[in-house]
């Protein structure tokens, strides 16, 4: 796996994910990303803000495809994250 372009995909995914929080008026959102303990091919992001967190699971393929620009099942993870905050 192609540790440039995990890493773009993280980035990008990340990125993708505070831009919907900020264009949503999600004041001081906290976002955390970690490869799971128990599945070292998943990526687990978490956002807490408005006193919530929610999670989402990304696997490894979802972020290396995002290297360019998020995809679309990693967006369909970035919409569902934001959705529990507006």
């Amino acid at each position: 796996m192609p540790q440039d372009q995990l890493q773009k995909g993280v980035a990008n995914t990340l990125s993708a994910l505070r831009a919907a929080l900020h264009d949503r008026g999600v004041a001081d959102p906290i976002v955390e990303h970690h490869e799971s303990p128990t599945e070292p091919s998943v990526l687990t992001i978490s956002v807490t803000a408005k006193g919530k967190t929610a999670t989402e699971h990304f696997t490894h393929e979802e972020i290396l495809d995002s290297g360019e620009a998020v995809d679309a099942p990693a967006s369909v993870k970035v919409r569902m994250l934001v959705s529990h905050f507006i």
